[in-house]
């Protein structure tokens, strides 16, 4: 076990003035020192929280999103490229950190089994047990977390038997004979466990830090709470009441999610549309459930247009530009739609201009020029768009990346927001009662069609004639409503390449661009090339299990 924990305490060896620890010949730890050492006992689960995504960027900072139909990367050497082109395989799957993530689960496990042995608070009995019971709720919160990425990437047909993971309940303490020995759990007793630990964590955390509490006060904000554990079990619920793995009923994803909502908001607070860095930037933004602090500027560097001296890595596709809603609340090919496809960036909505940056719009001060011949093109850069797109979402205008003023913008990471909760919810309580039918539960009461109606509402979306009309047709064309609806309130945020997969959506498809024509008059003329083509197996819908853990006896999923 020392050697376990003694890369997590080196650091804190090296910058502590605290010479309570002495360290051994080979420079681990004691396990006395560490477990009777609250600061270093403690610094176990905040190394779990350190290995949580900090930013949206999967691999060199393209998103996950060009791996589906939502966007495509010019990172042609990245693996993310290979994965989306048909180039997937078990021994380059980037999608996915099982060592990693086993780690810190075997960390988690430590502290639970030692940590708590800690004295906390050493002048106050009562102070110290609350300590650890806070942070016993934050071990199980942690410990459900990486399960969960496990689950996400790993899980997969056997034999046609839907299997998960490993479980341990226990760390192997360099027992590699016996950690060997356990075999992959099935899908539903992994979800099981996860939700095991979040209730677990909801009965033990509080529901928000605040003030100057020594336990529950405003200077753990960041950590866990019960409410993000709650967020957390709608997630993994809503996954296995989905048709890929349909080991849970709609109804307990509804019920989660209302308990929820009862605890915290019925409504969405509000975001400025005109001022994204008042959203991306402030640390207290109410839509954030939990989110993780980044100040590195490497995101914004490779995501930023080349009229902002970036390499415009994530470039959104045209399938994506047309799935999003007018200002008026119409699907673009809608009769009603005031859609103009001779202007079809006139009447384009709150969301479509926080996600997308298009020809002509204005970004960091600078009009941009994607049309044949402009500045931001590959023709006049190597690393530009492919799609005639530049990503917006999540990029802080406050950031720079030009040699001469490398400033840094501040960052944070949504790993939960509220956004993904009503729509959670509304797809729950479709597929349990329809669209129209209010459910109540928690002292909660709505229905599916109120749940879009209010995230249209925070996109600036009032009009509800199109919900009401499609919600008339019945759950089918609800449904459609619903994927469209998240597919556009959550891109780019990791959530579409598993959303199409646990629906049982296509997998394959033509990512297409816009090529935009500059006539002499100035006017604009726009056409609409196939891009790439996107390839997966249907076996593919799931992802490998690594290939040194099937050498160790782990069965692989089908078809891999």
């Amino acid at each position: 076990m020392k050697k376990n924990i003694h890369y997590i305490l080196l650091g804190l060896l090296i910058c502590s003035c605290n010479r309570y620890l002495e360290t051994n010949f080979d420079g681990s730890v004691s396990d006395e020192n560490v477990w009777t050492n609250p600061t270093y006992a403690e610094g176990v689960l905040l190394n779990a929280y350190e290995a949580m995504p900090t930013n949206f960027g999967w691999e060199n900072h393209s998103l996950m999103d060009c791996a589906t139909d939502n966007a495509t990367t010019n990172d042609y050497g990245s693996l993310l490229y290979q994965n989306g082109t048909g180039g997937w395989r078990s021994d380059n799957n980037n999608l996915g950190h099982w060592d990693n993530w086993y780690k810190q689960i075997e960390y988690i496990n430590m502290w639970i089994k030692y940590g708590q042995d800690a004295k906390y608070y050493l002048s106050d009995h009562l102070l110290n047990s609350e300590i650890k019971t806070r942070l016993n709720g934050e071990a199980r919160f942690l410990r459900a977390w990486y399960y969960w990425r496990l689950l996400q990437a790993y899980a997969g047909p056997v034999g046609g038997e839907m299997m998960g993971v490993p479980i341990y309940r226990s760390p192997i303490e360099g027992d590699i004979t016996n950690g060997n020995a356990i075999k992959r759990a099935t899908y539903e007793e992994v979800v099981d466990f996860i939700l095991e630990d979040c209730n677990k964590a909801i009965e033990l955390l509080p529901e928000e830090y605040d003030g100057n509490d020594h336990v529950v006060g405003q200077t753990h904000i960041g950590r866990a709470t019960s409410i993000v554990a709650m967020a957390l079990k709608t997630r993994v619920l809503l996954y296995a009441s989905s048709p890929a793995f349909n080991v849970k009923d709609w109804s307990d994803v509804a019920k989660a999610s209302l308990v929820m909502l009862s605890k915290t908001r019925t409504s969405l607070p509000w975001i400025s549309w005109n001022n994204l860095d008042n959203y991306y930037n402030v640390h207290n933004h109410k839509e954030i459930i939990m989110r993780k602090f980044d100040r590195n500027n490497t995101f914004f560097k490779q995501n930023f247009p080349p009229s902002s001296q970036g390499e415009g890595r994530t470039s959104p596709s045209q399938n994506l530009a047309e799935a999003f809603f007018g200002n008026d609340g119409y699907p673009i090919d809608h009769p009603n739609s005031n859609y103009d496809p001779q202007h079809p960036y006139d009447n384009v909505s709150s969301r479509f201009k926080g996600a997308i940056v298009y020809n002509n719009s204005e970004f960091k001060n600078r009009t941009i020029e994607t049309y044949i011949g402009g500045f931001d093109t590959q023709e006049q850069h190597l690393n530009a768009t492919r799609t005639g797109y530049y990503l917006r979402k999540w990029i802080s205008t406050k950031a720079s990346a030009e040699e001469l003023d490398a400033s840094v913008g501040l960052h944070y990471y949504a790993i939960f927001r509220y956004g993904e909760v009503f729509l959670n919810l509304a797809e729950s309580i479709n597929e349990w009662v329809g669209p129209d039918v209010p459910v109540s539960f928690g002292g909660v009461s709505m229905s599916a069609k109120e749940a879009i109606i209010e995230i249209r509402r925070r996109a600036n979306i009032k009009d509800t004639r199109y919900v009401d009309e499609v919600a008339a047709m019945g759950k089918d064309a609800f449904r459609a409503l619903i994927h469209r609806e998240r597919r556009v309130e959550l891109c780019f945020e990791g959530h579409r390449f598993w959303d199409i997969r646990r629906w049982n959506a296509p997998l394959s498809t033509t990512i297409k661009g816009v090529r935009i024509t500059k006539n002499e008059e100035g006017e604009f003329q726009y056409d609409y090339p196939n891009v790439e083509e996107r390839h997966f197996s249907e076996y593919q819908r799931f992802g490998p299990i690594p290939f040194n853990q099937v050498v160790l006896g782990l069965e692989q999923n089908d078809g891999w």
